[in-house]
Formats: structure tokens, C-alpha cells, sequence
């Protein structure tokens, strides 16, 4: 199946994110008048990859979006969308988080909880990991690293979160705090979706 068959199987609200994730990272590309390659260098992404994202035939994941973000100088939000001006106190509905990213070899959803705040040191998710991924390969599809800190807390669901040199199963309510440049993976593991609060603060120079 081809990439962009793959992306019209999609959810349209899905669709229409990578579409605007693509256009965004264009835009704000063309304005730092950076080309494919330089930020391929910095980022420590393939220029093919970052290509097929911008020619919206391939779906970015969290990793790609911190580290575009980090090499563009601009916040994650920015990437996701134009937000509205800052409110001291943000309140995030059941449901109405921003649903940015789905796809590669695996399939990880995660729901922005604070796209709309431009300004602000963290960024909360609602990861839904698969239930599956390729236990004989570390491929870079399904295995996250980027500088910062990660915080995860398990809402539902049974997780497994796979290291370079362990295995860490956590169960609802467990938490689990790491350096995000440690590669790592995530699974539901009990048959059925689970749902992980995960917090990331990037680290900025």
C-alpha cells in the first residue's frame, strides 16, 4: 500500500493535521531560509524522510516534531498551529485535545493537551501506543530520542516500555521519569489501547 493511499485510510480530521503539520513546517522553513538538507543536518533526520513530510506522504512522529521544532527555534505549539494569545489558565475538555501524529510502522496517537499555549516549559500529551510493534528490530519508526526530560503516567491500560537494556512494565497508575535521549519504545501490552499521560520538556539552547 502506498503512502498516500495510507493517508487517505485515515481518520479525515488526521489527514487534514499532517496536511497543516506539512504546510506550517514549509512556511517557517522558507522563512528561517533554511533548506531540506540543513535542517536534515541539524535535526539528525533524513532529508527523504522530511521530504515525504512535507509532501504530506508521511506522518510525523513525536520525535520529529520536537526535534523540527528545536532545530526551527520555535515551540511545538507553533508547529501544530497558530495559537491564540496566552490565558493564564488553560482548560482542556475530554476529547478536545489537539490530535497531531499517527503513523509509521506502528501506530502511536498522541493528543496535544496544551497546543493552544504558546508560552510554556512543557508539553503535556495523551499517548494511545499500539499494541504491537516489531519485537525483533529497533527501527527507528517506533523508537523515540530527543534532548530533554520524559515523564509518563499510566492512565489505563497495561504498558510496556521498551530500553536498549531493559524492559520497564507498568501497570495504571505507575509513573516513570527518564532522559528523553535514552531510545525507547511503547506498547499496550494487555490486548486493548491504553492511555498514557506523558510529559516532555525539551531542553533549548
Amino acid at each position: 500500500m502506498s503512502k498516500p493511499a495510507l493517508l487517505r485510510e485515515r481518520k479525515s480530521d488526521e489527514v487534514d493535521e499532517v496536511a497543516s503539520f506539512a504546510e506550517r513546517l514549509i512556511t517557517i522553513r522558507k522563512q528561517r531560509r533554511l533548506s531540506l538538507d540543513e535542517i536534515a543536518e541539524a535535526s539528525g533526520l533524513s532529508k527523504s524522510y522530511l521530504s515525504k513530510v512535507e509532501r504530506k506522504q508521511a506522518v510525523p512522529s513525536i520525535t520529529t516534531v520536537v526535534k523540527v521544532a528545536k532545530t526551527l527555534r520555535v515551540r511545538v505549539s507553533e508547529l501544530l498551529g497558530e495559537p491564540p494569545p496566552d490565558n493564564p489558565i488553560l482548560v482542556v475538555r475530554r476529547h478536545q485535545g489537539k490530535k497531531f501524529v499517527a503513523g509509521g510502522s506502528v501506530t502511536n496517537t498522541h493528543e496535544a493537551l496544551a497546543a493552544n499555549r504558546a508560552t510554556k516549559l512543557m508539553e503535556p500529551f495523551l499517548l494511545r501506543p499500539p499494541k504491537s510493534y516489531d519485537a525483533s528490530t529497533y527501527d527507528s519508526d517506533s523508537v523515540f530520542s530527543f534532548p530533554g526530560e520524559h515523564f509518563c503516567f499510566v492512565v489505563s491500560g497495561e504498558i510496556e516500555i521498551d530500553f536498549p537494556d531493559r524492559i520497564v512494565r507498568l501497570a495504571p497508575g505507575d509513573s516513570i521519569y527518564f532522559d528523553s535521549e535514552i531510545p525507547h519504545r511503547t506498547r499496550s501490552t494487555d490486548g486493548t489501547p491504553g492511555e498514557i499521560l506523558v510529559i516532555i520538556a525539551a531542553r533549548r539552547e
